[in-house]
């Protein structure tokens, strides 16, 4: 409940265009709850005009309480829209195309809420509807994070002073299987694309020849499909050994830096042989475009596949793998898809399960591992921004995890203890249980209090102590009893 005091008034002088005259004003103390705030209005011309609209005020405060101008929110579809155009500048265009996804699942969900209106609560609850609607957990995952980086963003432009999805628990994902190829495996889809290239161009384009130095790129230098799709002929340098992934202008790699990786000499033959095949290919369809035994038809189609091949030739800023149909610049753009190609050729090759473009460089990865390349240093080759994701591949190769179980001691033979015990059950097998302990161990004299360190045998020798524990490892559980009693001094030999 609000109450005001007592207002008090006072004239002051009131200067307006130059023109001083006097203006009264009152001011008051508004009290709600520990709140106190002071009150000020001015400008009336008369002391009863001031006295009334204090009163007017007081009223309206004992009626309706202290009513604060309320901030207005956007609506998270709007707020959506501009994180989208303004947010996203950095971001590669396949990311803006999964955020986008992802933020309508939420905006579907959730609905068009304001921004404050967004908790904590309003993620779980998002994240059961999605679980409910069977969705796979790194799904839900990863639209979970895109929520959360779109409300990271209303914190960082002032639109809410906290993000209140920070802190909300995620769904755990289990870690999924990495699919990579045997060498075996490997070598069958190689040689399968021959066999699919002489297979007849009726149904496969002659352009599949593209396909086995394509996944050659992938297998030996372990670059993304991006990366291999936008590789120029400057970027492979044959005489150093050398492959360079660069950023340009129409293209950006994932982590946004360039790295160098080494040319892998069965890499280096298949990229020689693909340029091979351009010079072999360009005197074909020259042959063909002037053989006047061919149809006119068949003469113009050749004389239009030198004109591709022409612009397509390796030439430093060439692209090492185009698509080989003309952009409207007249240049040729590059790869985007070879899907439909190698499921062909896995088929032929006989491997007997789906293998992808980037399970290549799974392979790649994973042969490294296997070779012992230390993490930092695949890392780097991989162009990977953090460690913990090379890390996955080094525990599909198991490194860390070899040598564990052959360093552990073996108890029955690579310890004393062990030796004991197994020289103490070939012994059972020999002497008879129930014979006397003094009969089995007649060096044993009159043995006193474990307290004491030696002992004396029949014939007064010193016999130490320690023995004991051997004549107790010996006797194993069967006597355990006896040989308790004797090293108390309860059995006298």
């Amino acid at each position: 409940m609000a109450y005001c005091t007592t207002p008090k008034y006072r004239v002051k002088d009131w200067t307006y265009q130059g023109k001083t005259s006097k203006a009264w004003e009152f001011y008051l103390w508004v009290i709600e709850g520990d709140d106190k705030k002071r009150i000020r209005k001015c400008g009336f011309p008369t002391k009863k005009s001031a006295e009334a609209a204090a009163k007017a005020y007081v009223s309206e405060v004992e009626k309706n309480g202290v009513r604060a101008k309320k901030k207005e929110y956007p609506k998270l579809s709007k707020f959506i829209e501009r994180y989208l155009a303004e947010g996203s500048s950095h971001k590669r265009a396949r990311t803006i195309e999964t955020d986008t996804r992802d933020l309508e699942n939420v905006l579907r969900v959730v609905g068009d809420v304001p921004l404050n209106r967004v908790s904590s609560e309003t993620l779980e609850n998002y994240q059961a509807s999605r679980l409910r609607e069977g969705k796979k957990p790194s799904t839900i995952r990863r639209e979970a994070s895109s929520f959360t980086k779109l409300m990271s963003a209303a914190k960082r432009w002032k639109v809410l002073e906290v993000n209140p999805l920070l802190g909300t628990p995620k769904l755990k994902c289990p870690e999924g299987e990495i699919v990579f190829l045997e060498p075996e495996e490997a070598k069958a889809i190689l040689e399968a694309c021959d066999r699919l290239n002489d297979w007849g161009h009726h149904n496969i384009k002659r352009e599949c020849r593209y396909l086995r130095p394509l996944l050659s790129v992938a297998l030996y230098a372990g670059l993304r499909k991006s990366e291999i799709f936008h590789l120029r002929w400057r970027d492979v340098d044959f005489a150093a050994k050398r492959l360079h992934v660069r950023n340009s202008e129409a293209f950006t790699t994932k982590s946004g830096k360039g790295r160098v990786v080494d040319l892998h000499p069965a890499l280096e033959a298949e990229l020689r042989d693909w340029q091979d095949w351009f010079r072999v290919e360009m005197e074909r369809a020259e042959q063909r475009s002037v053989n006047s035994r061919l149809t006119p038809q068949l003469r113009a189609k050749a004389f239009q596949r030198v004109e591709t091949l022409r612009v397509a030739a390796p030439r430093p800023n060439g692209l090492v793998f185009p698509s080989f149909d003309k952009a409207t610049d007249g240049l040729l753009v590059p790869l985007d898809n070879v899907r439909k190609s190698l499921k062909k050729v896995v088929e032929l090759s006989g491997v007997g399960r789906n293998v992808t473009l980037h399970h290549f460089r799974h392979t790649h990865a994973v042969w490294a591992a296997r070779a012992g390349v230390p993490p930092l240093k695949l890392q780097k080759a991989l162009g990977h921004a953090s460690l913990t994701t090379t890390e996955i591949y080094l525990r599909v190769a198991s490194c860390e995890s070899l040598g564990v179980a052959s360093m552990l001691p073996d108890v029955f033979e690579d310890t004393p203890c062990g030796t004991a015990k197994a020289a103490s059950s070939l012994r059972r097998e020999e002497v008879h249980e129930d014979l006397p302990l003094r009969q089995r161990h007649p060096e044993l004299g009159n043995w006193r209090k474990s307290g004491e360190s030696t002992t004396s045998d029949h014939n007064g020798r010193v016999v130490e102590v320690g023995k004991l524990n051997q004549i107790k490892e010996e006797n194993g559980a069967g006597h355990g009893a006896r040989t308790r009693d004797l090293h108390l001094g309860k059995v006298a030999l």
